[in-house]
């Protein structure tokens, strides 16, 4: 159909409207028909809102409604296919039961209808998550079609089509690959009649593959879609248009950008064949291309095809949210080029539709508002910019609260990161303020403080909640999750396992886990917390700075990473200071830490000289507001988690450490969290595993011995008898176990562990290990069961350590993990925390094991003081021990900085 005719079909269908509107309320079925063909013709036109809004007349009275003939049935199976698609999902159900209520036709010939109301009605229950009912729906579909066909019609592989189209949208992804294989050869011998869904499965079949991780499987399926493209075969224009649309996504995500592109085009021209130039979902694959030409950097095809999808943007009249979203993406490209009268138009009309179309916390609809907020920049108006930001940050902050029910771990963080994008344009924007007000802006500040560690801080939550419950689904779900992390290590996976089954079963059990404890959190908000907040839970005469490293915005669109540091006192904001361009202070804080790296080449000088350079940049421009903190508390941000802010030098010579104790955070609400009680149990429970035994020597990479390990522990073990009347179970040798510590952490108070780490290579929340006894049987590749000797970070998160005071890792980089810019680090201190944890004293760098003894020894003769004051204590001295032996590098942090605190800073030992 030409885009002419659809303009007419539109005008047609509104004057026919208008006269429905001001008829009597009882139609004549002669009135039931001719909504119907009204209707149909707006969603053929793409008018997607009139034509919901006219079929509301075919449900308006009863008998019109009940008088269901084939053409009446199939238009309102039509508006509920409309309704889903948009994201009217009751209105959609609501439709599609309507219909079932009907029964089952006697007509075997009107049976198709009935087969189709079940299909896409169990799609949508997949779809919004109802999983148990969406396959019954499927099922019974299947079986009808059974009834109808035989097993080799393709007809009733359209129903195996239907449960792996299911299965995808549930993540079951072996589940939809052996369907899909059953269905393509029934259509492969079917001939032309199923030439369409043939290459439909193709595609569906080449995902399925990606996401198992046969990137090889998936090759051979896009292969099959081009040959089919290039065959005679009879693919109607939109399927074509379809298969050139995931061509092109295939060819731009292994980097042939120009293959993409050419794809990208000809899947335009199907869907124009199909539907005309100017139907929404033309405009919309019309806006998506402007994409391509954009990373290709063809300026000239994208202003070409910019101003044509406009001006039919202009002539179209229909409403629906591919229009939205194509006047969005449009309006972006024109803010880009920085004409911002085009901008405004197309974004304005793009908000009022999502405001129709989308749901009010739609994150399409957040997007819209960030980029008018950015046009009012480019304007220079920072008040109505300033608005704009704020209620799109809010909105998306919203969403996510909204949808952090039904999130796995993986899909929270990754809604993090485009919280991070918003947040960190509203801050560009906070600091577009005249100097004086951005010093003193709560409003930053506040931003700053709620928007660091969103993601983990509500999993944190979740963790506490399903710990609390001792329910025994909660604590079999927690348990096979713990198995089936295991199984993404290669030495654990079973036979025949694929790493995107694997991972789909994670996530799977993650949302049931966020289902239940959603259940019981009662009236905690994951995120009721504020400044004011933070301020108060902050103790007298301390002071808490808060770093954070942001994507700075500014009204030429220039994007550069920066650091911001806001100082919080118990009165509320000291100041917000801007410490200027990331790119130095990054470099700075990893020259820093690389100089701790190799233990035999130690230089004091060097380390003098970068020591100097970091903290000109990251704590002399805040100084002057610490001088009389008698506790600082630091939550430190991306690159800046791996420095030791304790042994920086001041400009007087002194250490920070000899001037304050310090205590870190992952971020500065940290500090509400209240303990159990601010001290250990009377005769404390301590469990410490040192120096495990490696045996195996068919290892490519052995763990080397730590000679001192056991000496640590065995003195730590009897300090703590001493000292604090306690209890020590020490594990030392082959007795020092993944699955002692498994045993015994939950009904201890201090754990104590003395051994190697290691970095794993699969996903952030696996990327760090203790290696224990037994360790060297797993990685020769012997089974081991439980007592691997592998304990992940992501095996400890799980663990139930709610009783547990203290943890002390005294173990290569136990604190270091992989970054996340407003997250923190994913690291073994981080896990111990999320586990229930109160306080956990950890390394940034491959500490000495010998100085450890010492370190630690000092530690418990301070424990009258909280953790920080007695770290603060023991590492003094352990310093003044070196300069007085007369160490020439006894200045350097290697040899007595290596440790820190973190979490609850007001527990003491006593």
């Amino acid at each position: 159909m030409s885009s002419r005719v659809l303009t007419v079909a539109n005008l047609l269908c509104a004057v026919f409207a208008a006269v429905i509107a001001v008829s009597c309320s009882r139609q004549s079925p002669a009135d039931v028909r001719a909504i119907a063909v009204s209707v149909d013709s707006l969603l053929t036109a793409g008018d997607t809102l009139a034509a919901l809004e006219l079929g509301e007349k075919l449900l308006h009275d009863k008998p019109a409604a009940d008088s269901l003939h084939s053409n009446t049935f199939n238009v309102i199976l039509n508006l509920a296919n409309a309704n889903a698609r948009v994201g009217h999902f009751s209105e959609a159900a609501q439709l599609y039961e309507h219909l079932l209520r009907q029964g089952l036709p006697a007509d075997s010939s009107a049976i198709a209808g009935h087969i189709a109301v079940l299909q896409e009605f169990g799609l949508l229950c997949c779809e919004i998550g109802d999983d148990s009912i969406g396959k019954v729906l499927l099922d019974s579909a299947l079986t009808l079609r059974e009834s109808l066909y035989s097993e080799n019609h393709w007809r009733y592989a359209i129903g195996l089509s239907a449960l792996a189209l299911a299965d995808m949208r549930g993540q079951s992804w072996s589940a939809a690959s052996s369907l899909l294989e059953s269905a393509i050869p029934i259509y492969q011998q079917s001939g032309t009649a199923a030439d369409s869904l043939l290459l439909q499965a193709w595609i569906n079949f080449a995902t399925v593959r990606a996401e198992l991780g046969d990137f090889a499987g998936e090759q051979s399926a896009m292969t099959k879609v081009q040959e089919l493209l290039e065959s005679k075969r009879q693919v109607s224009p939109l399927t074509r248009s379809l298969a050139h649309n995931a061509l092109s996504l295939y060819f731009d995500r292994i980097g042939d950008l120009h293959e993409g592109l050419e794809h990208q085009i000809l899947s335009v021209s199907f869907l124009e064949q199909a539907y005309g130039s100017r139907h929404p979902l033309s405009l919309l694959t019309r806006a998506n291309l402007l994409v391509s030409y954009s990373s290709l950097e063809d300026l000239t095809s994208l202003r070409r095809e910019l101003n044509r999808l406009r001006d039919d943007l202009n002539l179209v009249t229909s409403n629906s949210s591919a229009i939205a979203d194509a006047c969005r993406i449009c309006g972006s490209f024109y803010l880009n080029l920085n004409e911002l009268t085009e901008a405004d138009r197309l974004l304005r009309r793009a908000l009022n539709l999502y405001e129709q179309f989308a749901a009010p916390l739609s994150r399409d609809r957040a997007d819209c508002l960030q980029a008018l907020a950015q046009l009012e920049q480019k304007r220079g108006d920072i008040p109505a910019a300033l608005a704009l930001g704020r209620q799109s940050l809010n909105i998306a902050r919203a969403n996510f609260l909204e949808l952090f029910d039904n999130l796995s771990d993986t899909e929270a963080y990754s809604y993090s990161r485009q919280l991070r994008d918003l947040s960190d344009f509203y801050l560009s924007l906070l600091r577009e303020q005249p100097p004086d007000m951005f010093l003193h802006s709560t409003e930053f500040a506040e931003a700053v403080v709620t928007g660091k560690s969103v993601v983990t801080d509500a999993l944190m939550i979740r963790s506490g909640i399903l710990r609390e419950l001792h329910d025994p689904l909660a604590r079999t779900l927690l348990n096979s999750l713990a198995e089936r992390r295991k199984e993404l290590q290669p030495v654990r996976a079973p036979a025949g396992a694929e790493s995107g089954d694997v991972i789909s079963n994670i996530e799977k059990i993650q949302r049931q886990l966020a289902e239940m404890s959603a259940r019981y959190r009662s009236g905690r908000d994951l995120l009721d917390f504020g400044l004011n907040d933070v301020s108060q839970a902050i103790p007298p005469g301390a002071i808490l700075v808060e770093y954070y490293r942001y994507t700075h915005t500014n009204r030429e669109d220039s994007r550069s990473p920066r650091y911001a540091a806001v100082i919080l006192g118990t009165a509320g904001l000291l100041t917000n200071i801007d410490l200027g361009d990331a790119a130095p202070i990054d470099a700075a804080a990893l020259r820093w830490s690389d100089d701790l790296a190799v233990p035999e080449m130690l230089n004091l000088e060097r380390n003098r000289k970068l020591t100097v350079q970091l903290r000109k940049l990251i704590w002399d421009p805040l100084e002057s507001y610490t001088t009389e903190a008698n506790l600082l508390l630091i939550s430190p941000d991306a690159a800046l988690s791996g420095v030791a802010f304790h042994a920086l030098t001041l400009e007087s010579g002194r250490f920070l450490i000899e001037e304050h104790p310090l205590h870190y955070l992952s971020a500065a609400r940290d500090v509400r969290r209240k303990s159990n009680g601010q001290a250990v149990a009377r005769n404390p429970l301590l469990l410490a595993l040192a120096d495990p035994e490696y045996t195996h020597t068919r290892l490519q990479r052995a763990p080397q011995t730590l000679p001192f390990a056991a000496m640590e522990a065995v003195r730590f073990a009897a300090l703590w008898n001493e000292q604090l009347q306690g209890v020590s179970h020490l594990y030392s040798g082959a007795r020092a176990t993944e699955s002692v510590l498994l045993a015994e952490a939950s009904n201890t108070q201090a754990i104590y562990i003395a051994s190697h780490a290691d970095k794993g290579s699969l996903s952030p929340e696996l990327e760090h290990e203790l290696l224990l006894a037994g360790q060297s049987l797993i990685l020769a590749g012997d089974s081991a069961g439980e007592n691997d000797g592998i304990l992940t970070a992501a095996e400890i998160s799980q663990l139930d350590l709610s009783g547990v005071n203290l943890v002390v890792l005294s173990a290569c980089e136990s604190a270091r993990g992989m970054q996340f810019d407003g997250e923190g680090s994913f690291s073994l201190r981080r896990a111990f925390q999320l586990a229930g944890a109160e306080c956990v004293i950890s390394t940034l760098w491959r500490v000495d094991d010998r100085s450890t003894a010492d370190l630690m020894a000092n530690l418990l003769t301070s424990h009258r003081h909280n953790i920080p004051l007695a770290l603060q204590s023991a590492t003094v001295h352990r310093l003044n021990q070196l300069r007085i032996s007369g160490n020439q590098l006894a200045d350097h942090p290697y040899l007595w900085a290596g440790f820190f605190s973190s979490g609850n800073w007001e527990l003491r030992l006593n």
